[in-house]
């Protein structure tokens, strides 16, 4: 099985994890940060890369995150040659989806905050999933979590010919 594991494979996981991720919280499966932190940690639990220790040599070799382990408390509780290896692959491989999961929100933010600053609606409301304008502000606050500055959702409401609350 590890021999399957390469550089670019390993990537791709990491990308398609972080896809499912996001699309889990975006139908409302798993809340922002702690939906996402509960939902990264028992995915990587049960990866068949962590499972299955030959895999986890291959996890340390291709991780951005080799010493994640420190940030999750050390190895010291660790008993065996195996489970260092697993814990500290489980570090890693969390470390590197949460990096991208975050990658991927700032790169949909971005575009989102370029819209509104263009006063591109109609792309706000489709990117929101929204048909009512009255809608997109309570969808905007439920993507976008960040975006919660007074003057940008007074602009939007503004925008959608809204009345402030």
């Amino acid at each position: 099985m590890s021999d399957d594991i390469t550089r670019q494979s390993y990537w791709d996981e990491i990308r398609s994890l972080a896809d499912d991720a996001i699309e889990a919280w975006r139908d409302g499966d798993v809340t922002y940060r702690d939906g996402l932190y509960d939902w990264t940690h028992e995915t990587i639990d049960g990866h068949q890369w962590i499972i299955y220790c030959e895999c986890n040599a291959d996890v340390l070799r291709y991780t951005d995150n080799k010493e994640a382990y420190e940030e999750f408390g050390g190895l010291d509780h660790c008993d065996g040659l195996d489970a260092v290896m697993v814990y500290a692959a489980y570090c890693a491989m969390a470390a590197d989806l949460t990096a991208q999961i975050n990658a991927q929100l700032d790169d949909d933010e971005a575009d989102m905050r370029d819209a509104i600053e263009e006063q591109e609606w109609e792309t706000v409301l489709d990117w929101a999933d929204c048909d009512d304008s009255e809608d997109v502000v309570e969808a905007l606050g439920a993507i976008m979590p960040r975006l919660t500055r007074h003057d940008t959702l007074e602009r939007i409401r503004e925008a959608c010919n809204i009345a402030s609350d």
